[in-house]
């Protein structure tokens, strides 16, 4: 019952929340990484990062405002990470905090 549940909200997430058309198109051609992808491997890929971008909340900081596209393009690649497994891999995440250059000295 429960994986009905959850395979419900997952479907009406996916079909409410959708990333745009023109906007996957647009990574999918700029993205290297997502270059070489099958067509199944794309179409669980664009699903995997529509969940993260409605599910998990990404946030600039130090004055960084975050875009849809620029969102978009970190959920993908985060996403690309869990292609072979699924969604309930990010349990426990919450946030992503994207900082506008890059860190050093870890």
């Amino acid at each position: 019952m429960l994986s009905r549940l959850r395979r419900y909200r997952t479907l009406k997430t996916l079909r409410h929340h959708g990333l745009p058309d023109h906007l996957w198109r647009r990574l999918r051609k700029q993205l290297f990484l997502l270059h070489n992808l099958s067509t199944r491997e794309a179409v669980e890929l664009r699903e995997l990062t529509t969940l993260l971008l409605h599910e998990k909340a990404i946030h600039g900081v130090q004055g960084l405002e975050m875009t849809l596209e620029m969102r978009a393009v970190i959920a993908s690649q985060a996403c690309l990470m869990i292609l072979e497994l699924d969604f309930s891999s990010f349990k426990g995440w919450k946030e992503l905090i994207v900082y506008p250059g890059a860190l050093t000295g870890c």
